[in-house]
């Protein structure tokens, strides 16, 4: 019985397009050095929307100091800078969850295919 769910995902775009995926790929188990090789690249990903985070985190703050500061002809400006980057900020929030998500999916798949063929080895 196979069956196909497809959900959206902010994986592969850092703009607001979705991309499909297949959850019947999920839920195919594959090989130990598959595994490794997804974890291996979904933590890459992980790691540079941390570093997209940082940044657009430290433009937040800024932004918010600068409305604080600003006259009055300016702080719409800077008004409108803020929600633009907190909008962005809230984005990669939603990419980092889903990144998450899998990469625990495939953790636990590694760990599943590690205890495998530790058991075929013995």
């Amino acid at each position: 019985m196979t069956f196909s769910i497809r959900f959206y995902s902010f994986l592969d775009r850092a703009d607001s397009e979705y991309t499909f995926i297949n959850l019947e790929i999920l839920l195919t188990p594959m090989s130990l050095a598959n595994e490794a090789a997804y974890l291996y690249v979904y933590a890459l990903k992980l790691r540079t929307v941390h570093s997209k985070i940082d940044k657009t985190m430290k433009k937040v703050k800024k932004y918010a100091h600068h409305y604080k500061e600003a006259s009055a002809e300016n702080k719409p400006k800077y008004q409108e800078k803020y929600h633009k980057s907190s909008k962005k900020l809230r984005e990669l929030f939603q990419k980092q969850h889903q990144l998450t998500l899998i990469l625990r999916h495939h953790h636990t798949a590694f760990a599943h295919q590690m205890n495998k063929e530790h058991k075929t080895i013995k």
